[in-house]
């Protein structure tokens, strides 16, 4: 059997609850589905108003729309991030600089990191990349927020529902937070997205004229059935992130595993999984272990960054625990 890298957590209750839904011969979106999904997101952040979207890229192309980002505008980013990201910033002409990571085996930037490049460049907005479960320190968030002139996006994509110690929430220096529920996410409906904005001039009225030229409009609906799945996931999202917690438990018997929470999105290591594969087929499974899934983005080279050509992430989903469990393992 072979452990799939990716794979949204799907149970026999998200299909009954489908079921309903076509029985309903209704698959539009639902407000009332909307606002239950709006008000679990709320849960992990600070106040904004919060939406959800249709991808977590839509999610950043309002919230670059939002802050008044226009062509040529330059965007500083991590350099170790999705491609999507930097696919958004060149839709809208947008001039993506980056900023190198911490450290060879760190993810995270340093301040110094984010500051070498807002001297340098002095753009509009900075998006700080909250990578794999693990997040930025607010300290350097706030420290950003308060002494540049600079517009604060945080990305959450890969981190949402990591939150702060003591439960400290996610976005309280920033201008808005995204994040995406897309089909390789921790929470999946197939597609999805959210957008937490401060100061918003977005409105998701699409098919009402506004005269209101400060306002931006845009249909950022998503089907009901998206809808279900999602609300489904963040019900249960205690028990996913147990099994979640589990797995990586399993593998830390093998490996070193670059782990600061328990609520990760990646299981990554930077060492041989040799025997753990070994051990794993010996019983039937093979994993899909993979390279690089968050590359090297920037043109230029970047001493730390580089690194992370070269490590490894191996699968974090329900699947992967309950073939553990089967097999008396876990």
């Amino acid at each position: 059997m072979i452990i799939p890298h990716s794979f949204p957590s799907i149970n026999n209750n998200d299909y009954t609850d489908l079921e309903v839904l076509f029985r309903e011969s209704f698959v539009g979106s639902k407000v009332d589905l909307n606002d239950l999904i709006v008000k679990k997101i709320n849960n992990f952040l600070f106040a904004g108003e919060t939406y959800v979207t249709q991808s977590g890229s839509q999610g950043l192309l309002i919230a670059l729309k939002n802050l008044g980002v226009q062509e040529t505008d330059k965007v500083a980013l991590c350099s170790i991030n999705c491609p999507s990201v930097v696919n958004v910033l060149k839709f809208i002409g947008a001039i993506p600089v980056y900023y190198d990571v911490r450290g060879t085996s760190d993810f995270r930037p340093s301040k110094s990191d984010i500051e070498t490049v807002l001297k340098e460049h002095s753009p509009k907005v900075v998006i700080i990349t909250h990578c794999f479960g693990v997040l930025v320190e607010r300290e350097i968030i706030s420290y950003i927020s308060d002494n540049y002139e600079i517009k604060v996006i945080e990305d959450y994509a890969t981190s949402f529902p990591s939150v702060y110690s003591r439960n400290i929430k996610v976005g309280q220096h920033s201008d808005c937070v995204i994040g995406s529920f897309g089909s390789t996410k921790p929470i999946s409906g197939g597609i999805g997205g959210f957008i937490s904005l401060k100061n918003s001039r977005f409105t998701p009225e699409y098919d009402v004229t506004t005269d209101e030229n400060d306002k931006i409009t845009f249909n950022i609906n998503i089907s009901s059935i998206n809808q279900r799945l999602i609300l489904n996931q963040l019900n249960r999202i205690d028990s996913i992130l147990f099994k979640r917690k589990k797995i990586v438990e399993f593998y830390t018997k093998y490996l070193n595993i670059w782990q600061h929470s328990c609520d990760l999105f990646r299981a990554i290591t930077f060492e041989d999984t040799g025997d753990l594969a070994k051990d794993l087929r010996s019983i039937g499974c093979e994993l899909d272990v993979r390279s690089c899934l968050h590359p090297y983005v920037s043109s230029s080279d970047m001493e730390n960054a580089l690194n992370f050509n070269s490590y490894l992430s191996l699968p974090l989903n329900i699947k992967m625990y309950e073939y553990l469990v089967e097999n008396k393992l876990l």
